[in-house]
């Protein structure tokens, strides 16, 4: 089955929805060296990259449901991954995943399945550490990365063409941005105001959730938010 896809006709962006909390992994086709944004273990993702000499993996953050498909995704492809300093540091130490299960301790069904379900503790590594200044270039085509902290210490987003944001959990527009262990207000606070100065025309395509206009999820953040 074809994975559910974006397309404005410029650009075809395929959307692989997660079982775990609906996160979501993009595919950004290249003719040999495709961008992959927060794996998960998902084979129907496996065809789209037969013919790919190396895959760029972009994370955004650190947590569990955003990075648990890098070990499959190496076991399948040569791939390059990067990520922010601070998530590259976490990543490789098994506290950082150890206490994910926490995040569902209001339902404990949730929690019980969540908690029998998973490897834990899980790492990985990344090969490319990014700054967190401003427009970042990146390898794979047209891509520029900048820090977004405030749902995690290391966040990062990237900007395809000018035109296509993967903002990772920086930016839900359903008030879930501040729920997550090591969340800051302040650091948030700046991370949506970095997003106020791009473009209206730019699209979001978030970390849960449908892609949307940016101008749309910043709307939806304030009634959460009212410091924005």
């Amino acid at each position: 089955m074809e994975a559910p896809a974006f397309s404005d006709g410029s650009v075809r962006i395929q959307i692989f929805p997660g079982e775990l909390i609906d996160e979501r992994m993009y595919l950004v086709p290249a003719d040999q060296e495709p961008v992959v944004i927060d794996p998960h273990v998902d084979d129907g993702l496996l065809p789209y990259l037969e013919n790919a000499r190396l895959v760029h993996v972009f994370l955004t953050h650190a947590h569990y449901d955003h990075i648990s498909g890098v070990n499959w995704l190496r076991e399948h492809v040569p791939c390059r991954v990067c990520a922010s300093e601070s998530c590259a540091a976490a990543v490789e130490s098994p506290r950082n995943t150890a206490h994910f299960p926490l995040l569902f301790i209001g339902d404990r069904e949730k929690y019980d399945d969540v908690k029998n379900a998973l490897s834990l503790p899980y790492v990985c590594q990344a090969d490319v550490r990014l700054g967190a200044s401003p427009a970042s270039p990146l390898p794979g085509g047209d891509w520029l990365a900048w820090g977004t902290p405030g749902h995690s210490p290391g966040g990062m987003s990237y900007l395809y063409q000018g035109r296509y944001l993967f903002s990772g959990d920086s930016l839900l527009g359903n008030g879930m941005e501040l729920k997550s262990i090591g969340a800051s207000q302040k650091a948030l606070a700046g991370t949506l105001e970095s997003y106020q100065t791009l473009s209206g025309k730019i699209l979001l395509f978030p970390g849960h959730g449908d892609p949307g206009g940016l101008t749309d999820y910043l709307s939806k953040a304030r009634k959460y938010y009212p410091w924005i």
